[in-house]
């Protein structure tokens, strides 16, 4: 009973935040507990809620490695964009061929935001219509230096 609850609080959760418009902030809070985590292998990834292209639009989410993925391991933060299977697929365009970019928006008066962006290899099976809940993700192995922004952080 516990379990079901956490699982339609997380849903909740997920409806709060959900963005129509193909843009999402993604808010993450315990970063410090999150990264000692990801560094432990405890967990080494996390999930935004997902969110749409459009109304009608593509189901997505992103994926974060903290501590990097692979070779990117202990050097770089990972980052990758997950199609996620929904309602609309029937009447969407696939594979998904749209440009992606992802911002680390540097909250300091510095104000030095990382910003990377790719480009769909309409080949891969991450931007076909997806078959299960998430297609594999694919993004940038290397997003951002650890740690951001240098150590005055």
């Amino acid at each position: 009973l516990k379990q079901d609850f956490t699982s339609l609080q997380e849903k909740v959760n997920d409806l709060q935040c959900v963005s129509y418009d193909g843009t999402f902030i993604w808010k993450i809070t315990n970063v410090k507990e999150k990264m000692m985590d990801a560094q432990s292998e405890r967990q080494t990834s996390i999930y935004s809620p997902p969110f749409y292209s459009s109304s009608n639009g593509y189901k997505m989410r992103a994926r974060l490695y903290l501590n990097g993925d692979g070779n990117a391991r202990g050097t770089h933060m990972s980052l990758f964009f997950v199609l996620m299977r929904s309602l609309n697929d029937q009447i969407l365009k696939f594979p998904f061929n749209y440009k992606v970019t992802f911002c680390l928006y540097d909250q300091t008066p510095a104000q030095r935001h990382i910003i990377d962006s790719f480009r769909p290899d309409i080949k891969s099976s991450s931007f076909q219509r997806p078959r299960t809940d998430m297609n594999i993700a694919s993004g940038i192995p290397k997003f951002c230096p650890l740690p951001p922004f240098g150590d005055d952080k």
